[in-house]
């Protein structure tokens, strides 16, 4: 914005905001024959929408958040947070990164002691392995030993 205390009859003022910010109308400000401006812009800073994570809860709660305002991730139980650190408001409204919350058992094998019945009412008790195929389910029993 221009910093002179007036301007003349038809002269304009034209706006430019800060970084973080956007100018509310486009064009310039112009004085009219009452002395007035024919409108009145402002900056208004710019939001980040909070983002959506899947097995975890983003803080603050709030559906937005202003220009260099933060969120973080905390991802529950049996998983991590993609990345460290807090996700930030750029002045393009965009997150700098979002984080993903992660099972800590992606991909890994996992072990663990079963007991069922066999039929002919034979008891089998041994160990099962069995891989995780996708981010919430469980392939099928892949392999048991006793």
């Amino acid at each position: 914005m221009r910093h002179d205390a007036t301007v003349d009859y038809e002269g304009t003022y034209t706006v430019t905001c800060d970084l973080g910010h956007t100018v509310s109308a486009a064009g310039p400000m112009t004085c009219g024959p009452d002395e007035d401006l024919d409108v009145t812009h402002t900056c208004d800073i710019n939001t980040c929408d909070k983002p959506t994570i899947n097995d975890g809860t983003v803080s603050p709660s709030t559906a937005t958040v202003d220009y260099l305002g933060t969120y973080t991730v905390v991802c529950d139980t049996g998983h991590t947070v993609s990345a460290a650190g807090v996700m930030t408001c750029q002045e393009d409204e965009t997150l700098d990164v979002t984080h993903t919350c992660d099972s800590k058992y992606l991909g890994h094998e996992i072990v663990f002691p079963v007991t069922f019945i066999k039929p002919a009412s034979r008891r089998f008790q041994g160990i099962c392995y069995q891989f995780f195929i996708s981010r919430h389910r469980l392939q099928n029993l892949s392999k048991c030993t006793s």
